[in-house]
């Protein structure tokens, strides 16, 4: 059809790069640790790469939600947090991950790192895959990697959540 492949950057990139619904979006974190992302205008054919969404260069994942309104990143320092970006209110919130347990008002807090993530449709919930680790005191310890969901935003409310998490399996 006369179209070409093209890099989207010339970085090199450490995390998967997250990409919204409509394909105008792509956001990324290179080996600087840096949140980038380039815009698409796929009507004019116009291509924006490598802007910096933050300079900061503390992170080790990004992803964006498919509708383009909230931006998510697991901290390089704390593999156990994931930071959320409004960008309607240009509000973030941080959301510690952990397991839960189903005894009322208990978690573990057995989450060693997170790693890929993924928005669900609605952009109320981030999939995520994490290491888990269980301690015994007499069997030593047991890693093992789980799926998990965290609901980090209320549509209804347009407001952060209080990061309930979910596991896929509940019985590992």
């Amino acid at each position: 059809t006369g179209k070409e492949l093209a890099k989207i950057t010339s970085k090199k990139i450490i995390s998967k790069p997250s990409i919204t619904d409509d394909g105008s979006i792509v956001v990324y974190v290179a080996s600087d640790k840096k949140i980038y992302f380039a815009t698409i205008d796929w009507k004019t054919g116009n291509f924006e790469p490598d802007q910096i969404f933050d300079s900061r260069g503390i992170w080790y994942n990004a992803i964006i939600s498919k509708d383009g309104s909230k931006i998510a990143a697991i901290y390089d320092e704390d593999l156990t947090t994931i930071n959320v970006y409004d960008v309607a209110s240009k509000g973030e919130s941080d959301f510690t991950l952990y397991n839960p347990t189903y005894t009322q008002g208990v978690s573990t807090g057995d989450v060693l790192q997170a790693d890929a993530m993924e928005f669900d449709a609605t952009g109320e919930w981030i999939m995520y895959d994490a290491a888990n680790e269980i301690k015994s005191a007499t069997a030593g310890s047991i890693e093992y990697w789980d799926i998990g969901f965290i609901k980090i935003w209320n549509n209804s409310t347009k407001t952060f959540s209080l990061g309930k998490v979910e596991n896929l399996y509940s019985s590992l």
